[in-house]
């Protein structure tokens, strides 16, 4: 279960406090961004939609809580399997940042540290003057003995794709929903290996960088095939949430089936007031994500080895259980296939790891 913390919270209601539109006409704004993000989609390219003051409201009160949740969700997930994420996030870089949710995520879902600089970057320098006031507000600095001395500095810059930003030679880098609306309204969409080139030139020590989209085919897919242009560039690891260095499988597949979870969020009482009358899924949400370590290597020499840590005999469920020759059966991924185990491991739900080696037995060939 993710909750929204509290600190989080106080901020989100001192920002809505300026909010003069009633609700009725905050769910109406919703709904209009829904369509935008949906049957309107070729608008995103142009539009930006966060310099829109009633757009960027419903986008406050619905999609930065629900962001923040997923990224939170996504951390939770990563410290499992690389706790040295933590170790990293001194430097976090928000590239697309829009109102900071991956920023928020990490300031408050990550173990402090004495200090935590912040790079935020988003074509709306509107957005980025919110995502400013809901730092500063919610740092962790003020919220009492459990958070140490943290007091994170703060930068903010427009920007506008093409081009990556400036950025540390090491850090966490967050690629939060941008994906998605690059590839709005385009006839191609973002070239995988270029992007990655890209990413290792400017991240050229040991470094982080989480790409999360929404659980949807077009953006799932994207994911995959950056998962498959990270190992062909050798400049990078596969940290989550894939247990293994080896091509997807996924994309061999013919149903083009792509890798997304969902996580329990109890959403606060000012998101429900929006989403509940447009009937909007909260309880459950999803997402899709993949999460790359920049390692530093010499040309001519073997590709870097499995990151310490990454048991490659561990499997990730990837589907829900389904009806299979009269039982019950679930996909998982393991050693670089896609497998059916039927039965299923027990209560084993979409997204978690298990230990492959005790399903051996029940596994069909692979699926």
């Amino acid at each position: 279960m993710i909750e929204t913390p509290p600190e989080l919270l106080a901020a989100l209601r001192v920002e809505l406090s300026h909010v003069r539109a009633p609700l009725p006409r905050q769910i109406e704004a919703l709904s209009e961004l829904f369509r935008l993000f949906t049957s309107e989609r070729r608008s995103l390219g142009r539009l930006s939609y966060l310099d829109v003051p009633r757009l960027r409201a419903a986008y406050l009160r619905y999609h930065l809580p629900l962001n923040t949740a997923r990224a939170m969700a996504v951390l939770k997930d990563l410290l499992r399997v690389a706790p040295r994420v933590a170790d990293v996030s001194d430097v976090v870089v928000d590239i697309g940042a829009g109102l900071g949710s991956a920023s928020l995520a990490t300031l408050l879902g990550l173990p402090p540290l004495a200090r935590r600089r912040f790079a935020l970057y988003d074509r709306s320098a509107a957005a980025l003057r919110v995502a400013r006031r809901l730092i500063a507000r919610c740092r962790p600095g003020r919220g009492g003995p459990r958070w140490g001395p943290e007091r994170p500095e703060i930068f903010t810059r427009a920007w506008r794709w093409p081009g990556l930003p400036p950025m540390p030679r090491q850090g966490l880098v967050w690629l939060s929903m941008v994906l998605n609306e690059l590839g709005a309204g385009a006839s191609r969409g973002v070239d995988p290996a270029r992007l990655l080139e890209e990413l290792a030139s400017k991240l050229r020590d040991r470094g982080i960088v989480v790409i999360m989209e929404p659980a949807m085919r077009a953006p799932g897919i994207a994911l995959l095939k950056l998962h498959d242009a990270a190992l062909a560039s050798k400049d990078w690891r596969v940290l989550a949430p894939c247990t293994h260095q080896l091509g997807c499988p996924l994309l061999r597949e013919r149903d083009r089936s792509w890798c997304h979870f969902r996580f329990r969020w109890q959403a606060p009482q000012l998101v429900r007031d929006v989403a509940d009358p447009l009937e909007l899924e909260h309880e459950e949400p999803s997402f899709a994500y993949l999460a790359l370590e920049r390692i530093p290597w010499t040309p001519g020499h073997a590709s870097p080895a499995a990151p310490a840590g990454l048991d490659e005999t561990r499997a990730r469920v990837i589907g829900d259980a389904m009806d299979v020759r009269g039982g019950t059966g679930i996909y998982l991924c393991a050693d670089g296939k896609r497998r059916l185990a039927a039965p299923p491991p027990p209560e084993a739900a979409r997204g978690d790891v298990v230990d492959g080696r005790r399903l051996v037995a029940r596994w069909d060939a692979p699926a």
